[in-house]
């Protein structure tokens, strides 16, 4: 093990480790990054408006025996009253009448952009991103010690 600080790298990994490693982990970067993007995209005529949060609570899917939290949502768009749901990550933090942060589509209000799969896809990037670095930093370091 060749020791830098407390990154350790073991230098018995082959150099083409660190390359397939990089490639594996750039192609899930480009993917999920572009996810985002093409939802950003997608999406970038949608109107920011505030809705109200009217029930907060989770599904169980039967089919597979997961669950998944959901809050209901009630908005008002062009003087018209919406209502709609939206799956979200953590519904803790989500109480009745609190006050949320939405985008919705000018051309059928209904329709709002799914922010718990855009921020999923964000995190994974970020993650992916921190990885890259770290195998770039101990590609480096084992290199130098050759």
């Amino acid at each position: 093990m060749i020791k830098v600080g407390k990154l350790q790298v073991n230098n018995t990994l082959n150099p083409k480790v660190f390359l397939i490693l990089y490639i594996f982990s750039f192609i899930l970067l480009v993917v999920f990054g572009g996810f985002t993007i093409t939802n950003f995209i997608k999406t970038k005529d949608y109107v920011k408006i505030e809705a109200t949060i009217t029930e907060v609570g989770y599904h169980h899917h039967y089919d597979s025996d997961s669950y998944s939290d959901y809050i209901k949502l009630e908005y008002q768009y062009d003087n018209n009253n919406y209502n709609n749901e939206q799956r979200v990550a953590f519904r803790g933090n989500k109480k009745v009448g609190n006050k949320t942060t939405i985008y919705v589509n000018p051309l059928n209000p209904i329709e709002v952009r799914d922010n718990y799969l855009t921020r999923i896809n964000i995190v994974i990037s970020i993650v992916i991103i921190v990885f890259n670095l770290f195998c770039i930093k101990a590609y480096l370091i084992r290199k130098k010690e050759m």
